[in-house]
């Protein structure tokens, strides 16, 4: 049994561990108080990165003052910040400015070009003025923020909260905004009010509190029963073990994940050279004409396929064909389209005369390969087509098109190009025993036929502006007396220019022919 003195100082010994438990968690406060501090700048700072990168540059160049508030790219602009505003529970004001553009205004003076909408944020029923919206060309005073000035410069965010009336008290991200040429026109401002602050300093309050409960609470247990402190012991090893374990596991996962992605990114290699190996390798009669062709894809597959074949000795077919969408599944359907055209050229022992149709028929066959796919395609997937023949002895040019788009004729005695009127029929794969109108034009010596997809006239530039057939029409008047490898090449260099940069959505392709 303990004496007087040892009863007498064992609450003083419960204090000093009580004290000095206490002491880590003082620091550990205000550790986690400047950590949240740091992680709500990180956030508002992350919003408005964010939120510039994805902005719409074009619009917010056209917004100029006030009266641009009922205009489409206002509009666009103001409904993009609310959804990040709404997407971003923390982040209360979301807000483009720019530097005032006048130039007898000080360098601290910007003004707001696009704010989010208005909102009762307090539920009140009743808009306060810290809830209204500025409009565009309103001023602000940026003398007191210094880090706002330097959003021009770079992502940034207030050191600490501080007090914008008629705001309430808040830390403010900021990013700039830039132009295409990499220029800044302005910045996102995204701002998380101190009341925000308050709540999770509260919650770190209470949640350190409660920690420094339990941890004083297991110590003076294990002051008191040592035994109690050998089995948590045993038990933390026993879960260290087990993260370790589980550590390991994910480290196996995550190399049989890449080694995976590496295996499917060399499966997508061979199915590019196995998609490219249904194009010919070499084109039939240089005697009588002369063929050049240009294939792009947007991805590693593409959903474009063409053929050039010699049907007999007098005729020559064609097809270009254009699935709908791009990547892995256009490239599958253009494989089956590849199949059931090859299924209709199946050729009797004599070797030129099809079993199943007659290929110097363009209408005939369309419904041929119609069928074909229409047994096999996937629900929604659909292919435009135009099959050609050329007719080498009447000096003909017979034409039947599925929904794709008409090619162009150039004349080269009229020294003039036009469109083939071709009759289009329903897209392939969609409705069995489709009849595909047949048309026919004379061909003479010089003249030159471009076949193509429509992600050649759907090339867009910055603008969201389409290449446009009017453009590729002009194209070929200039160009179509030259040879077909330069008439391809012009409309290649054509296109690039128009584009300027902007990534390629869709898969296009060019096909010359040139009449000798």
């Amino acid at each position: 049994m303990p004496n007087a003195n040892q009863r007498k100082t064992r609450p003083w010994a419960l204090v000093v561990i009580a004290l000095a438990v206490s002491l880590p968690f003082v620091l550990l406060y205000h550790v986690g108080q400047r950590s949240i501090i740091n992680e709500v700048r990180q956030h508002a700072m992350g919003v408005a990165i964010a939120t510039a990168a994805g902005l719409d540059v074009a619009h917010f160049e056209r917004i100029t003052g006030p009266e641009a508030i009922d205009t489409p790219a206002y509009r666009a602009l103001q409904g993009f910040l609310d959804r990040i505003s709404m997407a971003n529970p923390d982040v209360k004001y979301l807000y483009t400015m720019r530097r005032s553009r006048s130039p007898l205004t000080p360098a601290w003076i910007v003004e707001y070009v696009v704010d989010q909408s208005p909102r009762d944020f307090n539920r009140d029923g009743i808009i306060d003025e810290s809830e209204m919206s500025e409009p565009p060309g309103t001023r602000y005073d940026a003398s007191r923020v210094p880090e706002l000035l330097n959003g021009f410069y770079g992502p940034t965010a207030d050191q600490h909260v501080t007090p914008d009336p008629p705001y309430p008290d808040l830390i403010s991200g900021y990013a700039p905004v830039r132009n295409d040429q990499g220029e800044v026109i302005g910045i996102v401002g995204a701002d998380i009010t101190a009341k925000t602050i308050a709540a999770k300093m509260a919650a770190l309050q209470v949640v350190i509190f409660l920690v420094w409960l339990v941890i004083t609470s297991l110590l003076i247990c294990v002051f008191l029963l040592y035994q109690s402190q050998r089995a948590s012991y045993m038990r933390i090893a026993g879960l260290s073990h087990d993260l370790a374990t589980r550590n390991d596991m994910l480290r196996a996962a995550n190399q049989e994940l890449a080694r995976m992605n590496r295996r499917f990114e060399e499966d997508l290699r061979l199915a590019q050279r196995v998609q490219l190996g249904f194009l010919p390798s070499r084109f039939p009669r240089h005697d009588r004409v002369e063929f050049d062709q240009y294939y792009l894809t947007c991805d590693i597959l593409g959903g474009d396929l063409y053929d050039v074949f010699e049907i007999d000795s007098d005729h020559v077919g064609l097809y270009i064909a254009d699935v709908a969408g791009h990547g892995v599944g256009a490239a599958l359907v253009s494989g089956l389209l590849k199949m059931a055209v090859s299924t209709i050229r199946q050729t009797s022992v004599g070797g030129t005369t099809s079993m199943l149709v007659d290929m110097t028929q363009p209408d005939q066959f369309l419904k041929s390969v119609n069928n074909v796919l229409v047994k096999e395609m996937p629900e929604g997937e659909f292919i435009t087509l135009i099959y050609c023949v050329f007719d080498l002895l009447e000096n003909r040019l017979l034409l039947a098109s599925a929904g794709h788009p008409h090619p162009v004729l150039y004349r080269n005695e009229q020294r003039q190009a036009q469109w083939c009127q071709t009759r289009n029929g329903m897209a392939l794969g969609l409705q069995a025993d489709t009849q595909y109108p047949c048309v026919v034009y004379g061909m003479q010596a010089g003249d030159v036929i471009l076949f193509y997809t429509d992600g050649l006239t759907e090339a867009m530039n910055a603008e969201r502006e389409e290449f446009g057939e009017e453009h590729l029409l002009e194209i070929v008047n200039r160009f179509g007396a030259s040879k077909a490898a330069r008439l391809n090449e012009a409309i290649r260099a054509a296109v690039e220019t128009h584009r300027a940069g902007c990534d390629v959505s869709d898969d296009f392709t060019l096909l010359a022919v040139d009449i000798r």
